[in-house]
């Protein structure tokens, strides 16, 4: 998601000519409309003002060798990306979708696949800025899809994700991606998951201190 901290100051810029002459007798500026004969000269000034905000965002993108991550990036994005694992199941014998890793364990298969993240930020007090990863149990409720899944570094370190948030790196830099792992743990034998569609949301969000 796209997480924007967001404070406020003006800017002004002035652009002006000045004719000085001596020290102790200077001119003013000559503005305005002039007519006359010979040689005249008439200046305006522009005064430029604008409102700059510090600002912070994440893109989710498609990994080298992952699955697809869809979802705008840049100045496109809107914080929703999304990818598919394909058809899964405990025994590591579905039809997982291209780029997507079936990892089996004890009790079951992890589905795998590397994602790319994007943190973006300006305006901040520091260059390094920390990002968390958190489990959204309020707008997901799939009992299902919350408890399949998994996020790491890599995918032997892949674990489940909850609601409090984890901190994946505290030293982000801006416009430098960086890759994690996400999927889904389908369990076998007694434990598994019912069939059907099985969903999940996981928050990925920048923390930074703006000036």
């Amino acid at each position: 998601m796209s997480y924007k901290f967001v404070s406020r100051f003006v800017f002004a810029c002035c652009l002006s000519t000045l004719f000085a002459g001596a020290a102790s007798a200077q001119a003013p500026i000559d503005l305005g409309p002039k007519s006359g004969l010979g040689a005249i000269s008439s200046s305006s000034q522009l005064d430029i003002t604008a409102t700059v905000q510090n600002a912070i965002q994440v893109d989710i993108d498609t990994a080298s060798s992952g699955a697809t991550v869809t979802g705008g990036t840049g100045s496109s994005s809107n914080g929703q990306f999304a990818v598919s694992l394909g058809t899964l199941n405990g025994l590591g014998v579905g039809g997982p979708a291209p780029g997507v890793t079936a990892t089996p364990s004890t009790g079951g298969v992890l589905y795998s696949t590397p994602v790319r993240l994007t943190p973006r930020f300006s305006g901040l007090l520091s260059n390094a800025a920390t990002v968390t990863v958190r489990l959204d149990a309020v707008n997901f409720t799939n009992a299902a899809g919350l408890a399949t899944v998994r996020e790491g570094a890599d995918a032997a370190n892949a674990i489940p994700v909850t609601a409090v948030p984890l901190p994946v790196t505290t030293s982000a830099q801006n416009a430098t991606p960086f890759n994690r792992t996400v999927g889904m743990f389908i369990p076998n034998g007694s434990t598994a998951v019912v069939n059907g569609t099985i969903q999940a949301r996981v928050v990925y969000q920048v923390l930074a201190v703006g000036l």
